[in-house]
């Protein structure tokens, strides 16, 4: 049962990871964007 709870919690903490750098990468991506456009 540890082993089960231990690779879950594994898993959730790789998935959020994951999710928290896709998020600051597309924060990136956005605000480079924003960045190109010139400002008037």
């Amino acid at each position: 049962m540890q082993e089960i709870i231990a690779a879950s919690v594994i898993v959730a903490i790789v998935a959020f990871c994951g999710w928290y750098f896709w998020a600051i990468a597309r924060e990136a991506r956005t605000s480079n964007k924003q960045q190109r456009k010139p400002q008037r």
